[in-house]
């Protein structure tokens, strides 16, 4: 990668300023989660050095429009910190030197993944209930020389605690409906076994059965590294115990490419901005809610999608979602302990949700579909590795986004390079 960007490893090489490290080391495992973590707060601290430097050089005036002041740089530290220190310990239930904690959040994510993996295993589970129905119920003739189909067998036991006799007419008429009851139950045993074993886990009954569709709802950055997380996480599992891994962005095209496909049973994972913080984002919040309503308002026979809805603001709770998780978040305090930020909160709240809540709800996801994964991979004779994928880690050894070469150009010389390279050959226009 780094000889694709005009980066020489040899001993003396110039340092071209192109490749930084983010100090998450080696990552073994392909559905990355401490890289991409570490890679965001890796630009966030060089956002926030770049701005302090900054506001040092130019103390008079706004470059490049950076109207950020010491306060307010200030008070995203302190946001900062009650991030590293505060949030990402309840998220990820580890304290800030490694060691495991209780967190009522991070047992949330838990206990919300694993239940949600239910609904993953539910079809193997019930083919293997009905593997058994039908070893026992048929089997039997082996060792005993007749079969026990589940109702005959109940029919039977009537008959003789009752003590009456086989040739009663009654008995007579009703033995063929016994035969035809027994009959569905090794056609439709599967979807028996599957509606009693929502029952008692206290799952959506009416549901449809088969692989579940999965659809990730959040702002552009975040839905598409968790659909790829997921992605990752299922590439090596079994057919009939994976998902269908969709992202798309509920402020803008969630509603327009998923909403006409929401059916009984179909997972939605929604994260919501915190509209308290400013009205650009309490807009977010309501574009977003209202999305998730209307997905949750296509309903057959009365049912609808599973939502897991995730945000920092407590009024998510109720609006109608099947779940919500609130997450930690610091209140306005900070604000009125530095009234000369007031006219700079709508800047800082943009930082705040762009840098750190979003990212909060991202590493939320994490701990959910982890979790999910990990139920699933362990289910017996369908075990697999859901941290590798079939491609397995490799690096892609095109030059990408452009050559080495046309890095070191200035500005106007990539600008002719490239037209030079592709209108050389070009065939003339006449």
């Amino acid at each position: 990668m780094g000889s694709a960007i005009g980066q020489p490893y040899y001993k003396g090489a110039a340092f071209r300023r192109r490749i930084f490290v983010n100090g998450s080391g080696r990552r073994t495992a392909e559905p990355s989660t401490v890289a991409v973590a570490a890679a965001q707060q890796t630009l966030t601290e060089l956002l926030f050095r770049i701005a302090k430097q900054m506001r040092q050089a130019f103390l008079y005036s706004n470059p490049f429009g950076m109207t950020l002041t010491e306060e307010s740089l200030s008070v995203l530290e302190t946001i900062k910190s009650d991030f590293l220190t505060k949030s990402v310990v309840s998220i990820t239930g580890t304290s800030v030197s490694g060691v495991a904690i209780k967190s009522s959040e991070n047992q949330k994510l838990i206990s919300r993944g694993q239940k949600w993996a239910l609904n993953v295993t539910e079809t193997p589970f019930a083919w293997g209930v009905h593997a058994l129905y039908i070893l026992i119920t048929v089997g039997w003739v082996i060792p005993f020389g007749y079969t026990v189909p589940l109702i005959q067998t109940i029919f039977r036991l009537i008959v003789f605690v009752t003590g009456l006799p086989n040739n009663l007419f009654l008995l007579v008429l009703i033995a063929p409906f016994v035969t035809l009851a027994d009959i569905a139950i090794y056609i439709f045993g599967p979807w028996l076994w599957t509606f009693g074993l929502r029952y008692f886990q206290g799952r959506q009954l009416l549901a449809r059965t088969g692989k579940r569709t999965l659809i990730i709802g959040d702002v552009t950055w975040v839905h598409q590294l968790l659909k790829s997380y997921v992605s990752k996480l299922f590439s090596l599992s079994y057919g009939i115990s994976s998902l269908e891994v969709y992202g798309a962005n509920p402020q803008d095209h969630m509603l327009h490419n998923f909403g006409h496909r929401v059916v009984r049973g179909t997972l939605v994972f929604l994260g919501v901005p915190d509209g308290r913080r400013s009205r650009m984002q309490k807009n977010d919040e309501s574009a977003v809610i209202m999305t998730g309503q209307q997905a949750n308002g296509v309903r057959n026979i009365g049912v609808g999608p599973e939502f897991v809805v995730l945000g920092h603001n407590p009024e998510i709770e109720y609006k109608g979602f099947n779940s919500a998780i609130t997450l930690w978040s610091h209140t306005d305090s900070l604000f009125e302990e530095k009234r000369s930020t007031v006219d700079d909160k709508a800047v800082i709240e943009e930082l705040r949700e762009s840098r750190f809540s979003s990212f909060e709800r991202l590493l939320a996801g994490y701990v959910l579909f982890w979790a999910l994964a990990k139920k699933v991979a362990s289910f017996p004779f369908l075990k697999y590795q859901h941290w590798k994928s079939q491609s397995r880690t490799r690096i892609a050894t095109t030059a990408s986004p452009v050559s080495s070469v046309n890095l070191d150009l200035p500005e106007d010389e990539k600008g002719f390079s490239t037209s030079i390279g592709t209108e050389k050959y070009a065939k003339p226009k006449y």
